[in-house]
């Protein structure tokens, strides 16, 4: 699994800002921002382990997309997190199309296809954006991960 410093990595060598990477319980806004993109780890900071799942979260405007790459719905802490970030103004859009394999550890790689899709996205494109990037993916999961590191080569994406 990706660390959060090897996602910073990632912004950094393609020119994607993120807000912040960190625990759901532990994210540091110290301004925020219209649009801005966060990763966060579903595991709380006090936990044991070295992280759990990698999710992402873009906000444009007063909207946000969270994304699972399993299909969950977003965490309580995550939508009161989303609620406080746009003054309980906005909506809050997930996905719930499974396209990673239970048995791979590229969460966070997912996530980053996602910002670096959307890099472009305003508060009115931001939903059929995200929504394109997931369905670049198939019903059976196991082909995913080819197609996700295909698009990260077609795209150049600097690993």
């Amino acid at each position: 699994m990706i660390t959060n410093y090897g996602l910073y990595e990632l912004g950094k060598k393609n020119n994607i800002t993120i807000d912040d990477i960190n625990y759901k319980n532990k994210i540091n806004i110290e301004k925020v921002k219209k649009n801005m993109n966060f990763i966060l780890n579903l595991q709380d900071e006090d936990d044991n382990g070295n992280g759990s799942h990698w999710v992402a979260l873009l906000k444009r405007g007063s909207n946000f997309f969270y994304f699972d790459s399993f299909g969950a719905k977003p965490h309580k802490r995550i939508i009161n997190l989303c609620h406080n970030l746009s003054k309980c103004k906005g909506t809050i859009t997930y996905n719930n199309y499974i396209i990673q394999n239970i048995t791979t550890e590229i969460c966070g790689y997912y996530c980053f296809g996602l910002l670096y899709y959307c890099k472009k996205a305003t508060e009115k494109t931001l939903l059929n954006l995200c929504n394109e990037f997931v369905y670049l993916f198939e019903d059976d999961t196991t082909k995913n991960k080819d197609i996700l590191f295909n698009y990260y080569k077609i795209k150049k994406i600097k690993l």
